[in-house]
């Protein structure tokens, strides 16, 4: 979701960039400088009046630091507007000047150039709410109050919502009380602190090898089942906790073609084969960081860990006989480690890819509901400790869309409520789906971000 957005805010940035110098500034001319331009003062009554897009209110914004004279007019009319204001209370006084928001927008243009996510703080809504903060206008009040902080019109929000690809729920946002605590909201589904140590390495390897092992076995039909690459092999032998046995050969080579139709048809020689990871790979395509087995002898056959080491070799032409005992040998060598059944691992594996296709079709309750399963059956295992970080990722992701929103919230209620309703969209059917929503709910009622209590201190 942040991503999303902030490609949004890149995108709205450069559309307006469009008639700027490359460096980022504003055209700038003398005259321009000299003079207000026309149409200023039309701008800024229908910006007090709520009727600019936010598309409107950030470019607005951008040109007015860019002149003094700009500046001297809206200061003006932000004086004026302030005594004219028909309100039940004085309009609060502006904190902030135009030279404040110039020297934040050039401290940020100055830093497009490095590859950062997109601050909050630059997407239309916050520009937009610099700008009334700027006249000192806001919508609370009759027509006049502190943005933010009390009702607006429903148009105007929906419009700025809208303006960012952001859906806003109906109902009105209550005005925070300065003096009153913060209403308390008992987190359940997300714990307090996020997983230092993340099982990384061993989700890349069942991200890589989950999609070939849910369909293999190392012996079907009477048939040896080569991998046709090292990487796969290497990726399933991490996960199944097997060796690697590798052949190169060639197609048209007598000695591959004896080995093929008799050795390795040897009901023997399977039996010890289905304790391995086969991988036969053609001489004609071989990587070059693999030609170096071929000074062992011609075919090469050796027995690999899942690093791609070898650690035993028996190249060239073996009756049946001999070739169950350099197995047995590598076998030996290898070591009594768990070896993880062929049957268990494709059903774990096949209920991985279908936690990855839920992720990939947006079904993110379904996705949690396989991840969480998957870790409850598997939970030492490297598919179990794959799911458990997927879902410490998800954790993750949550947490900081929850601090995402406060921060917004604390400038502009809406802003929160559109960031907490887009997770609730993402999140929707998992357990986090109840927080999130009691989350937003005090914020629409409070008018301020509620204080959280984690029932969890732990992650998954």
């Amino acid at each position: 979701m942040h991503d999303t957005m902030h490609d949004d805010d890149a995108h709205e940035d450069d559309s307006h960039g469009a008639s700027s110098h490359e460096d980022g500034r504003m055209p700038h001319d003398a005259h321009r400088d000299a003079e207000p331009r026309d149409g200023l003062l039309e701008r800024a009554r229908a910006l007090a009046a709520g009727r600019l897009s936010a598309a409107e209110q950030e470019r607005l914004l951008l040109e007015v630091s860019a002149s003094s004279a700009d500046r001297e007019l809206m200061e003006a009319f932000r004086e004026v507007h302030a005594l004219t204001a028909v309100a039940d209370e004085e309009p609060p006084t502006c904190r902030v000047s135009f030279e404040d928001v110039e020297a934040r927008i050039a401290a940020d243009r100055a830093g497009d150039s490095a590859p950062v996510v997109t601050p909050v703080w630059r997407s239309p809504l916050r520009l937009a709410a610099a700008a009334l903060l700027l006249l000192g206008v806001g919508l609370a009040a009759s027509h006049f109050g502190a943005f933010g902080a009390g009702p607006r019109d429903g148009d105007t929000q929906d419009r700025e919502a809208q303006a960012n690809g952001q859906a806003v729920s109906s109902g009105e946002v209550a005005t925070a009380n300065p003096t009153a605590a913060a209403r308390a909201v008992t987190v359940t589904s997300i714990p307090e602190h996020a997983l230092q140590a993340l099982d990384l390495d061993v989700l890349a390897d069942v991200e890589a090898a989950a999609g070939v092992l849910a369909a293999f076995e190392p012996l079907r039909d009477g048939e040896p089942q080569w991998l046709g690459s090292l990487d796969e092999g290497r990726a399933v032998a991490r996960v199944t906790g097997r060796p690697v046995l590798l052949f190169i050969h060639h197609p048209t080579c007598p000695i591959c073609l004896d080995l093929k139709s008799k050795t390795f048809t040897d009901a023997d020689v399977q039996l010890r084969l289905q304790q391995f990871v086969p991988v036969m790979v053609n001489v004609m395509v071989l990587p070059e960081d693999l030609a170096g087995f071929l000074e062992r002898g011609w075919p090469y056959l050796g027995a690999l860990d899942a690093d791609g080491g070898e650690f035993a070799a028996f190249p060239g032409m073996s009756k049946a006989s001999t070739f169950r005992r350099h197995l047995d040998g590598a076998l030996t060598e290898f070591g009594a480690r768990e070896r993880r059944a062929w049957g268990p691992m494709r059903a774990l594996a096949s209920r991985w890819n279908d936690a990855v296709q839920a992720a990939d079709a947006g079904d993110a309750g379904r996705e949690w509901r396989e991840l969480d399963a998957l870790h409850s059956d598997d939970a030492e295992g490297p598919i179990g400790r794959s799911a458990a970080t997927r879902l410490a990722q998800h954790d993750a992701d949550v947490r900081a869309v929850i601090g995402d929103a406060d921060e917004a919230a604390q400038a502009d209620v809406v802003a929160g409520l559109a960031l907490l309703d887009a997770a609730i969209g993402r999140w929707s059917g998992t357990p986090y789906e109840p927080d999130l929503r009691a989350i937003r709910d005090a914020l629409q009622a409070e008018g301020r971000f509620p204080q959280l209590e984690f029932t969890s201190k732990e992650v998954h």
